[in-house]
């Protein structure tokens, strides 16, 4: 395996690792050894932990790619694309049987106030991720077909910070009754 190929076996490795048992508990020799890669690897390519933990986060926020075209999908109004957004968040928190969350809140529930560097990253998806969003509400606001009576950043910031508080609440009661509640309230008051 080429050398490249080596830290992206880690990275994906070590996504899946932290993903299902958290950052602090999984230590580096957890993650070489499910990659199956000597410990010296991991210092070869990353300076730190948190370095790689930043990588994970990246390689994660990346995966969205194909589920954010959901809010750009022309053939559906702005409301049903954003509703065809969480739903499928929804239906993937349900395929890991509501047992990993989503890394993104995960890491910040863990992390926020331990490490710096992460926190500067997990700003930056939270900010690139709203604006994703916000760009879908401002289209419906333009239509008509969402309330201007709040700005669609504070709409967008609204829905994302609720979502993650799904997420989170999923793991919690290992079912779909948060996703339920969620889309309930947005797509039958706030997004009428």
């Amino acid at each position: 395996m080429a050398k490249a190929g080596l830290r992206d076996k880690l990275i994906e490795t070590g996504l899946e690792t932290v993903h299902k048992n958290g950052f602090g508990a999984t230590g580096v020799q957890v993650i070489v050894d499910a990659a199956d890669v000597p410990k010296g690897s991991f210092y070869n390519y990353f300076d730190s932990k948190e370095a790689f933990g930043v990588e994970v986060l990246n390689l994660y926020f990346k995966g969205f790619g194909p589920r954010l075209q959901l809010l750009t999908d022309p053939s559906k109004s702005p409301v049903q694309r954003l509703k065809a957004y969480f739903e499928s968040l929804g239906k993937t928190l349900g395929q890991w049987e509501y047992e990993k969350g989503c890394l993104i809140g995960n890491l910040s529930a863990e992390l926020s106030s331990k490490n710096e560097l992460i926190r500067e990253r997990l700003a930056e998806v939270y900010e690139g991720w709203t604006s994703r969003i916000e760009a879908c509400v401002r289209e419906g606001q333009e239509q008509g077909e969402i309330s201007r009576e709040l700005k669609a950043s504070v709409i967008a910031s609204y829905l994302l910070n609720a979502w993650e508080g799904v997420a989170l609440r999923t793991k919690v009661d290992k079912d779909k009754t948060a996703i339920t509640q969620f889309m309930a309230v947005t797509f039958k008051t706030v997004l009428r």
